[in-house]
Formats: structure tokens, sequence, C-alpha cells
């Protein structure tokens, strides 16, 4: 997806010679649209800078506001504010204020003021959604400084803290890798580190372990999974320790700039200003060689705990997906995915969520094909 201007000094010749700015097509208002979707469904709202990021759009967001006015797909649902934030434009909203500009101008007044009372709330919660996601990187720095050890290779956060948005119910998510042959010590130790922390300190968030899995699982789920949904999640993640190590993944599976070409540039710039010789030390590690150096007991224990908290884990997760069952809160029933190399969770908002980000892979889909 990509609109071309080819500098910004040829942009504003066009507009001072009465050229107009190019038209969106139907395929990227249909992108642009997944991306509103997709935030809109979280309960979150989205930017044009993300929107920008997110895409091929080669233009400056005040020329993007233009372009959008153009785009009756887009006008139709969605609210675009000064401040360049999306949100979605309500029916019986909609529906009220052409009812009230029917009527007499007390209700015209009354429906202008109701309008104006909405946008306030939706700032209010997306602040309060930054907030909320700035206190859990706080708390989720302090605590990876206990779980930070010889092995673990990554502490990152994953989830609606990683995108900057989080709502009163959600989850504070860890993403970690651990040293191959040592997952279930690390996650035992982090998770006894998680239940200190929650009864030790009162404002401690709901923290999950949703995604933990040690660096061979690791190099072979991010060289193999590739969806628009898992590319968005790896680019997002902020990580807390570990970043070279991070990097290096990144950097070793470009098929992620097929989705998001500017978000994976951008991700990788940082990379650019490190040690490369960092960056190959941690790129060449092979969990072979890794594994060989653990000592008979290490391998042992890591063997019995994926018994014993492999059990935990099954009858906890079978307990809460009961509760959220009988609360009737199905969205966040989720499947628990074991093995000697991973733990890894799955709700049912996240599979609804991948379902959604497939509209984002055939539309790339369709743009490589138009290519070749």
């Amino acid at each position: 997806m990509s609109l071309y201007i080819q500098n910004k000094d040829e942009a504003e010749l066009g507009r001072s010679s009465g050229f107009s700015l190019p038209k969106l097509t139907l395929e990227q208002q249909r992108s642009i649209s997944l991306f509103c979707d997709i935030a809109i469904e979280n309960g979150s709202s989205i930017s044009l800078d993300e929107i920008l990021l997110l895409s091929s759009l080669d233009v400056s967001v005040k020329d993007l506001k233009q372009i959008w006015c153009k785009s009756p797909l887009l006008q139709e649902r969605y609210e675009l504010d000064e401040a360049g934030w999306v949100t979605s434009k309500k029916k019986k909203n909609k529906n009220k204020t052409e009812e009230n500009e029917q009527q007499e101008p007390q209700r015209k007044y009354q429906a202008k003021s109701d309008l104006n009372g909405e946008k306030r709330r939706d700032q209010s919660e997306r602040l309060d959604r930054s907030l909320r996601a700035e206190r859990n990187i706080s708390f989720s720095q302090n605590l990876a400084r206990f779980i930070k050890s010889k092995m673990c290779k990554v502490i990152s956060i994953s989830g609606s803290t990683s995108y900057r948005s989080v709502s009163r119910d959600d989850d504070l998510d860890i993403f970690l890798i651990a040293k191959a042959g040592t997952m279930w010590i690390l996650l035992t130790k982090s998770l006894l580190l998680a239940r200190f922390f929650r009864l030790s300190f009162k404002d401690c968030p709901s923290i999950c372990f949703s995604y933990v899995v040690d660096e061979h699982f690791a190099s072979l789920e991010f060289a193999r999974t590739r969806t628009a949904l898992f590319a968005r999640d790896a680019l997002s993640a902020i990580v807390l320790n570990g970043s070279s190590f991070y990097e290096s993944l990144l950097s070793r599976n470009p098929w992620m700039s097929n989705y998001f070409p500017k978000l994976y540039k951008a991700r990788l710039a940082n990379a650019k200003d490190r040690n490369d010789k960092d960056m190959q030390a941690s790129s060449t590690i092979t969990p072979t060689k890794s594994a060989s150096t653990l000592s008979l007991f290490e391998r042992m224990a890591n063997l019995f705990l994926s018994q014993i908290v492999g059990r935990y884990i099954l009858m906890k997760s079978n307990m809460l997906n009961r509760k959220f069952a009988e609360r009737k809160s199905r969205d966040r029933i989720f499947q628990v995915r074991l093995g000697i190399d991973h733990c890894i969770f799955e709700s049912a908002s996240y599979v609804h969520l991948r379902h959604m980000y497939s509209g984002i892979e055939v539309l790339s889909s369709n743009n490589q094909n138009q290519k070749l």
C-alpha cells in the first residue's frame, strides 16, 4: 500500500498550483479501516501518526487529514478530531443528532453538548489508558531487576501495555525468552516473584506471563509464525532486558516488513547504533551449545518443574476459565499451550484479534501480487 508524493517541496508546489492531493484508493481505505477497527475492537483509539507508521502511506499527518475528508468510507465510519485521533461514529448518536436537528433550537444545543461531552470522555479514557500503561511499565522495570539472571535471554512487555493502552481489566503481560533447557526454572522463579510482589504492593497490577519460551522455540516461532498479528506484537514489545538478542531475532525475520515496513525499519533503527559484535554474538548462539553447558541438576530440575508447575498451571487455568464462563466473560476464556520449551496463553479475544489481522494479510498479499 503506497501513496506516493515525490517530496515536500513538490507537494507544496502542487497545492499552490491548484492541484489537489491524491485520493486514497479503495484498498488503502480498507487497510486504514482495518487498523481503526482493530483499535476500536480493543476499546481503544488510534492516531493518524500510528496509522502512518503501520501503513506505507508516504504523506504527512496534515496531508492525511485532508485526504481523509475525501474518503466517504472513512468519513462515514469514523470520527477524526483536531488532535488527529480516530474514534468510531456511533449510529445511535448520529441518529439522535439527525432527529434533534429537526426539532427546536434548544434540542440542537443539547445534542451538540452531548457530542462534546462524549469527546471529553474519549479523551479522558485515552489518558487513563496511557497512564495505566506507564504505571505498568514502571512496575515491570522493578520486577525485571529480580527476574534478570543468566538463564534469562529476554524480559519484555507485551499485550495492551506494549501498545500503551491499558483498560481497567487488562493484565500486565510479560514475555520471557529463557536460555535453552531452563525455561521452567525461569518461569517458576518468575511466578514466585510475581506472587511476592502481589502480596507486598497494593498497587501491583495483575501479572500474566503470557508468553514464556526458550531461545530455541523463540527462533523457530519467529521464523514460522508469519502472521500480521505476530509481527505487530513482536515489533511492539517493550524490551526491558536482552535488547541485543531480541533485535537479532527481528533482524533475522525480515518477513515482518511485508506487513509493517515502516514499523519494522523504525524498530531496527536503534539496533544499528548498538555494538555489531554484541549483535553477532547473540545471534550466533545455538540452543545446542547453550543446553550442553547445563549441569545435570539443572536439566533434571527443569524437567521436574515442567511436570509439577505445568500441572499447577493447567489446574489454575481450568479454575479461571470456569469463573469467566460463569461471569459470561467468554472473551477472557483462554487456552494454554505447554511443552518442555514453551508456555503460551491465548484468550478467545486474542484469537478473534488474529482473525481481524488476517484482513491485513490478505491486503498485503494483494500488494505483493500487484508488484510482481
